[in-house]
């Protein structure tokens, strides 16, 4: 079958049944002819047959084939190459993401492409809209020529580069398998010649590489990567052509490059198309499959693409692949041996190997959240009311989940230093930047429950003494989740896109909220102070992307206002 047939949207038609209801039922051959089969004509017996009815068009087909279509696209794109088929001017799927009801829902949701939330703040409505046009236009990728030579590494240099790999990637998204280093060794000795296996080791190398910088302005431009990220670009023919979870660890890992760049856009071709590699195999290939290594392999391949697809289809209005839909089919990751490197077996950098109780962690996390803006019900004459008691219900199942991580994991309220870096071995940096991560996300997730009550307060403008009360939880969280934030930005290279962004939202709403005289007893010293640190946070990343540009003016100048005003 061809990769065109796989992809196709046409509806499949399924034959009608051959066989009648009186031989179907004594399970002999039946001759299919009309009126009636032999057999019954015979012996003069009833004799109907059961028509199936056509298939519906299949939502995955048709968005598959979609996709395929926009395959140029996309290798045009990361060939630094022009291509007048942006995917950003299609269609979009309907989302399975944490916030689908709040995307068209007249409620200010606290994400970019809530128009409701955007004019309540007193911005354009069409803001995610034209920070995606920004980044489409970005140029991703240095124009690269086809090349036919094998490419030769410098052993030494390779291990530094998976040294940053493991350190600033793997953590988050465990998709490299235990026997990588194996796999890597042999594709080196090779000289990286056209398969899937080499385009994962030249990808992990591009990834340490521009990771391996020490700040995080520094991966703004492309830099010596490009020896590895050239001949990996060359190979994506091959990635598209594979039906494999390999071919999906590949274009995961262009996304993860992206990532790393702050393009949310181009990460999001890429995990979109992963995304379809993956649910293609689990519906039609899963059950069929021995592989214990695939099997996990895909496992892990799924998990972490429905972080990062998750992630970026929040903010921004991007095509959504549907893999939520999958989740019920794709067991949890579980606590079993993942691919380590360590130069320098003696000495004390060892990072966890067999760990991935952050990974299920933050899928616990990214499934609580499609739960997070839930504190709303709306009556039967429209408008949307604060639920007080479904607020109370999502913060008891948030401190569960606090109390329910290991101790390694676990944190309090007191808030890291802006800017600071976790010190000791790789093992405790690495355990630490986890924590700042997953802290950042409790105190959002936090800010999200309770701003419901706010937005009620602002809309009546007499707020009771619950929903003043709430609002100030609302605050609270917020005060909490800036220096959170700031302390995973300068750690979590993947998600600095997406936790910008998340900083910028609420500090929006904070501000509307601040700016209400019904709020003028909950202007604490707390919260003042997190909006001049959301103003650091942007000051440090401006240059790393145009849009973290564009939101940290609009921010920079809102926050000067409500000081001119009221300090």
């Amino acid at each position: 079958m061809t990769s065109r047939n796989l992809f196709s949207s046409e509806p499949r038609r399924r034959r009608s049944a051959l066989a009648c209801n009186t031989c179907r039922g004594r399970r002999t051959k039946c001759d299919g002819k009309r009126p009636k089969c032999s057999f019954c004509f015979e012996r003069g017996k009833d004799c109907f047959y059961h028509e199936v009815q056509d298939l519906p068009p299949s939502p995955l087909r048709a968005e598959l084939s979609r996709l395929w279509e926009q395959l140029d696209h996309i290798t045009a794109v990361a060939q630094g190459r022009t291509s007048r088929n942006s995917p950003s001017h299609s269609p979009r799927q309907g989302s399975n993401s944490p916030t689908t009801h709040g995307k068209s829902s007249k409620f200010p949701f606290m994400i970019l492409q809530s128009e409701a939330f955007m004019n309540l703040v007193g911005v354009e409505g069409s803001l995610a809209v034209g920070l995606e046009e920004i980044e489409r236009g970005r140029q991703t990728m240095p124009a690269q020529t086809r090349r036919t030579d094998l490419v030769r590494v410098d052993l030494e240099e390779a291990s530094v580069h998976l040294l940053a790999f493991r350190e600033h990637i793997h953590i988050w998204y465990p998709i490299l398998q235990t026997d990588y280093t194996e796999d890597f060794i042999e594709a080196s000795r090779s000289c990286f010649d056209t398969s899937i296996t080499s385009c994962v080791c030249l990808l992990v190398l591009s990834i340490g590489c521009a990771v391996g910088r020490e700040s995080v302005a520094g991966t703004r431009q492309v830099g010596s990567e490009s020896v590895y990220l050239g001949p990996a670009t060359d190979m994506l023919p091959c990635v598209f052509a594979d039906t494999s979870p390999a071919s999906a660890q590949c274009l995961l890992l262009f996304a993860i490059y992206h990532l790393c760049y702050a393009r949310p856009c181009q990460a999001h071709d890429f995990v979109a198309m992963a995304s379809y590699k993956l649910q293609n195999y689990i519906l039609n290939e899963l059950d069929t499959e021995d592989d214990t290594t695939k099997k996990a392999l895909l496992g892990s391949c799924f998990w972490s693409a429905l972080l990062i697809e998750s992630e970026i289809t929040v903010q921004l209005n991007l095509v959504n692949s549907g893999i939520w839909s999958m989740a019920p089919f794709v067991s949890p990751p579980t606590i079993q041996t993942t691919w380590t490197w360590d130069p320098n077996p003696l000495s004390d950098s060892s990072l966890p190997g067999s760990d991935l109780s952050y990974f299920v962690a933050e899928i616990a996390m990214r499934k609580m959240l499609q739960r997070c803006t839930w504190a709303i019900r709306t009556p039967a004459d429209g408008g949307n009311i604060y639920a007080p008691i479904v607020a109370a219900e999502l913060e008891r199942q948030l401190d569960e989940w606090l109390q329910l991580l290991p101790s390694h994991l676990s944190f309090g309220r007191a808030s890291p230093t802006f800017g600071s870096r976790p010190q000791g071995n790789a093992g405790d940096i690495a355990h630490s930047a986890q924590v700042a991560f997953l802290r950042a996300q409790y105190f959002a997730f936090k800010a999200s429950i309770y701003w419901p009550a706010v937005y009620e307060a602002l809309t009546t403008g007499e707020p009771n003494g619950e929903l003043v009360r709430h609002s100030h939880y609302f605050f609270t969280s917020y005060a909490e989740f800036v220096p959170c934030a700031a302390a995973a930005i300068a750690v979590c290279r993947p998600n600095l896109w997406t936790l910008c962004t998340s900083v910028f939202t609420i500090s929006m709403a904070a501000l509307v909220g601040l700016m209400n005289p019904c709020f003028a007893g909950l202007r604490s010293r707390d919260v003042v102070n997190s909006l001049d640190l959301a103003v650091q946070v942007f000051d440090r990343v401006m240059q790393v992307s145009p849009s973290l540009t564009e939101m940290g003016v609009i921010l920079k100048e809102r926050i000067q206002l409500y000081h001119a005003r009221y300090t």
